[in-house]
């Protein structure tokens, strides 16, 4: 599941996991010093305590930053497929 964030100043970010990604440099000493931020240069993004991140959107923070609720994605699963029997016949299968 990928989270959307957003700060005040409207950065962008995307949280995958313990990954951050996105427009982050302005924010770099803060996901350094308050979510214990270490660069993955690899991923080109920011691997951090999603703990302390979680307890910075519970509680408010100095950057604006918040959950971007009218882009947050979540990858579903399908619940079922149609498939098509030999005998030319369309079933479905849960």
């Amino acid at each position: 599941m990928t989270t959307n964030l957003i700060t005040r100043k409207n950065n962008k970010m995307q949280l995958n996991g313990n990954l951050l990604t996105g427009n982050t440099f302005d924010n770099k000493s803060y996901i350094k010093t308050y979510l214990d931020g270490q660069w993955d240069k690899e991923s080109k993004g920011w691997i951090v305590n999603v703990e302390k991140l979680n307890d910075l959107l519970s509680a408010g923070n100095s950057i604006g930053l918040r959950i971007d609720s009218a882009t947050t994605t979540i990858e579903k699963q399908p619940t079922h497929s149609t498939v098509w029997q030999r005998n030319g016949e369309l079933t479905e299968d849960y």
